[in-house]
């Protein structure tokens, strides 16, 4: 077994022992043009998902459906640099998983992937909700 592959079952046992329960299961390989990584949910549900963690961290995206099912999300970096997060279908048994890569125009941002990744394992905080069930940050 490749030395990677051993460290990521490793490091999923480990999760599991340790019971986490983000909903989110990670992994990483290298590839041409970056990095990337397998989220579960469907290609729409991880788009508008990010589109809005991003919009959250003042950072607008575009989205760019594709014929085949992919989803680009475009958008600028608050340090200026352009980028693009591709998100495609992967297929792993009866699961619905996105894969998500990251394309730079010029130079990679190394800290933007950071907090990408950070967007996809840290849920939103909850909505408040008053006593008479009405979220209490409309009124």
């Amino acid at each position: 077994m490749p030395r990677r592959m051993g460290f990521v079952y490793v490091a999923a046992l480990l999760l599991a022992v340790a019971g986490c329960s983000t909903g989110w299961f990670l992994m990483s390989w290298p590839g041409a043009g970056g990095h990337r990584q397998i989220v579960s949910g469907s290609v729409g549900q991880v788009a508008e998902q990010l589109r809005v963690a991003l919009g959250k961290t003042n950072v607008i995206v575009a989205v760019n459906p594709i014929d085949d099912g992919t989803i680009r999300l475009n958008g600028e970096t608050k340090s200026g640099r352009r980028f693009a997060l591709v998100l495609k279908q992967h297929k792993t048994g009866s699961a619905e998983n996105t894969a998500i890569g990251i394309e730079w125009e010029k130079d990679a941002d190394e800290q933007f992937w950071a907090g990408v990744l950070d967007l996809l394992v840290k849920p939103a905080p909850p909505v408040p909700i008053s006593a008479d069930g009405i979220n209490s940050e409309r009124r």
